[in-house]
């Protein structure tokens, strides 16, 4: 009987398609394995051309559906024991599913984007729910899990925006990658002892999580000092927390992505023994409005904060030496940050959608303001480039509409493409590279609006003024060029005081304001600003000069 089948099977694909399921009884659609049978997608393959096929989805399986525990086609009886890949994906009319007690595994996307499913009975005879099973069901509220499960697939229900909770049998071994993100509704998870491996990101993004439990008898796991995390024992290492995690003295470091998502989250205080956090440790916290790092912190890792949108005050400590790329894009609550003279490379992006951010000071220890740095920071108002900085990348300061001024060091080499465009406020630009030649200048440093060009003005060293004439990008983008002098009024307050005094030794500390501006620092006019200037700075104020 069961070669006549095949041999039939055989005969049914003609020149007008194939069907990706063997049979149909009673609306089910369902492949042969053998002996047993799987629920199957019912899906076609139609010909789109001389020598191709292309699926096409029947989306048909409506209401309550109830999947019998045997099946009979052409005299032969096959018991149901899995629910295939894709099986029920994208039925968003399905309400309802019975699943027999001889099922013992769901494939993967085998209930994806049912978005009226409200509750699963999963029975016990299943071990193993494939990745992304029940991903964006959206309406899924309740889900009894097998007692004999062992495996949870990744994303297997992410997006599960209605689950409240979820109750895990003392079976399970593995959770996958990222199994319940955006589980925004789940409140309380408890990790059996059974479990011994956890991926990456299971609970990301499940806003309302506020109770996060590790059995006790756990061998690789816990959740020591009821801090409400999971913790990778053998490491020290937190590997995910929640809205109410307090992280104990005794974690080393915070895990890739560990409260990504935690939108709940307001404040954390990260103790002294914490080390080292991962990647996009706090990535959309966006209700995370204070956050306290210890100086036993060397990195901000790239994403860090990044969309942690009630951020107004951030204090890095000086212990820091690196921060990564997109460290802070989009706190679009800072106002203001500091970076303290021990940080020595800065990440691309790094404050990109800042919207409320007026200042930030650079320490001299940095080479490069890199690529996108500022843009769209629109209050923007003052930033010191230090002598350091040799490079100032593409679109650094793109699009911060209120900068009125900016001051390029004499220190720069290389200038690249739309590094200050669509900064319709910049006025006046205070360039102190003394020889262009050794310059590399890309295109589009300035905005070429002719309203804007012709209000804007270029101050460059004595003596450059032909040089700087000769040159095309800045030709077209100033409409005044002019020379400045070594004036002393290192602070621009326009009078030459005992306070600029104070505030180049400041400046030469590493510990000024960013007020002082180099040139006019350089009262000597060698090139650079030293304590030779003091000294000339105070006989100036004692000649009464």
């Amino acid at each position: 009987m069961k070669n006549y089948l095949f041999t039939l099977l055989l005969m049914t694909i003609t020149v007008a398609g194939a069907s990706a399921y063997d049979f149909e009884v009673d609306g089910i659609y369902y492949n042969i394995w053998g002996d047993e049978v799987a629920v199957a997608c019912h899906m076609d393959y139609v010909y789109v051309g001389e020598d191709m096929m292309e699926p096409v989805y029947y989306y048909d399986y409506v209401g309550d559906v109830v999947i019998p525990e045997t099946v009979t086609y052409y005299g032969d009886t096959y018991p149901v024991t899995a629910i295939d890949n894709e099986a029920f994906c994208g039925c968003t009319e399905l309400t309802g599913i019975t699943i027999p007690g001889t099922v013992t595994s769901i494939g993967e996307q085998a209930f994806s984007s049912c978005h009226g499913l409200t509750s699963v009975n999963i029975p016990n005879s299943v071990v193993t729910i494939g990745d992304y099973a029940f991903s964006d069901c959206e309406s899924l509220a309740s889900v009894t899990l097998s007692d004999s499960l062992i495996s949870i697939g990744r994303n297997a229900f992410s997006y599960c925006t209605s689950l409240y909770s979820i109750e895990f049998p003392n079976t399970l071994i593995k959770i996958d990658d990222e199994a319940f993100d955006g589980c925004a509704l789940l409140e309380s998870v408890v990790i059996p002892a059974s479990v011994t491996e956890i991926g990456n990101q299971p609970f990301t993004r499940c806003a309302n999580l506020r109770y996060l439990i590790v059995e006790e008898d756990n061998p690789v796991y816990d959740s020591r000092d009821n801090c409400n995390a999971i913790i990778k024992t053998s490491s020290n290492e937190l590997l995910v927390g929640c809205l109410s995690t307090i992280i104990p003295n005794t974690v080393t470091a915070i895990g890739k992505h560990a409260f990504y998502g935690c939108t709940e989250l307001m404040w954390i205080t990260i103790p002294s023994s914490v080390t080292s956090l991962g990647e996009g440790v706090f990535l959309e916290c966006t209700g995370l409005t204070a956050v306290h790092l210890p100086n036993t912190i060397t990195s901000i890792p790239r994403n860090a904060f990044c969309y942690c949108t009630s951020i107004y005050n951030f204090e890095i400590p000086n212990s820091v030496t690196e921060i990564g790329s997109q460290a802070f894009r989009d706190c679009q609550s800072l106002r203001s940050i500091v970076i303290p003279n021990s940080v020595t490379s800065l990440g691309e992006t790094m404050f990109y959608e800042c919207y409320a951010l007026k200042s930030v000071v650079f320490p001299n220890t940095i080479t490069s303001i890199p690529r996108s740095t500022f843009v769209r920071c629109r209050n923007l108002t003052s930033v010191n480039i230090p002598n350091s900085v040799t490079k100032i990348g593409d679109a650094a300061f793109n699009n911060c509409t209120v900068l009125k001024k900016i001051d390029i060091p004499a220190s720069v080499t290389l200038l690249e493409g739309g590094a200050f465009n669509s900064c319709p406020a910049l006025d006046d630009v205070y360039c102190y590279i003394p020889d262009l030649s050794s310059v590399t200048l890309r295109s589009n440093l300035f905005d070429r609006n002719p309203m804007n060009v012709a209000r804007r003005t270029l101050y460059v060293p004595a003596g450059t003024l032909e040089a700087y004439q000769a040159e095309v990008q800045f030709t077209r983008c100033f409409g005044t060029i002019v020379e400045m002098g070594h004036s002393g009024d290192a602070n621009g307050d326009g009078v030459v005081s005992i306070k600029d005094v104070t505030n180049v030794i400041d400046y030469l500390l590493g510990s000024d304001d960013g007020s002082v501006n180099p040139y006019h620092a350089d009262v000597d006019g060698d090139g650079s600003v030293t304590i030779k200037d003091i000294t000339t700075l105070i006989d100036m104020l004692l000649n009464g000069n």
